[in-house]
C-alpha cells in the first residue's frame, strides 16, 4: 500500500470537509477586534501586514492585507501565505501575491476561512525570491 498517497487523499478529504462558506449574516454578531501583524521576507525584498480578526471560534478574517515588493529588486514577486493552526496542525489556507516591479501597485485586499472546528491561531508568512519569513501568529481570544 502506498501510504503517502493514502495520506494525501485523507488530507484532501479533510480539507474539503473543513471549508464551509458562511454568509456574513451568520457571523456578524461576534466580531472581535483584530490584531495587526507584519512580516518581511528574509532578503528584505517583500513586506506585508494584515489585521487578523476572529469572528467566532471557527471563523477568521485577514483584513486590510497589504503586500508589496521593496525596491530595488525590480521584478521580484512578493507573496503572503495565510495559515491557521487547528487541532495542533498548521494548515496553509491561502496565498495572495503582488506581481512585482517598482512601478506596480501593492496588493490590497482581504480573505477569510471558515471551519467546522475551533481555529486556535491564524497567521501570515511573507515570501520573495529569498525565502519566507517565520509565521506571525495571532491567538484566538
Amino acid at each position: 500500500m502506498n501510504h503517502p498517497r493514502l495520506l494525501a487523499r485523507i488530507t484532501a478529504t479533510l480539507a474539503a470537509l473543513v471549508l464551509v462558506v458562511v454568509g456574513s449574516a451568520a457571523v456578524s454578531s461576534a466580531v472581535v477586534t483584530g490584531d495587526t501583524v507584519s512580516a518581511t521576507s528574509p532578503n528584505g525584498l517583500a513586506y506585508g501586514k494584515a489585521t487578523i480578526e476572529f469572528q467566532s471560534e471557527g471563523f477568521v478574517r485577514w483584513n486590510d492585507i497589504y503586500l508589496n515588493d521593496r525596491c530595488p529588486g525590480d521584478g521580484v514577486r512578493a507573496s503572503m501565505k495565510l495559515y491557521i493552526r487547528q487541532y495542533g496542525n498548521v494548515v496553509h489556507v491561502g496565498t495572495r501575491e503582488d506581481v512585482g516591479g517598482c512601478e506596480s501597485d501593492p496588493f490590497k485586499g482581504s480573505a477569510y476561512w471558515s471551519s467546522g472546528g475551533p481555529i486556535d491561531y491564524a497567521g501570515i508568512r511573507v515570501c520573495s525570491d529569498g525565502g519566507c519569513s517565520a509565521i506571525k501568529w495571532v491567538m484566538r481570544p
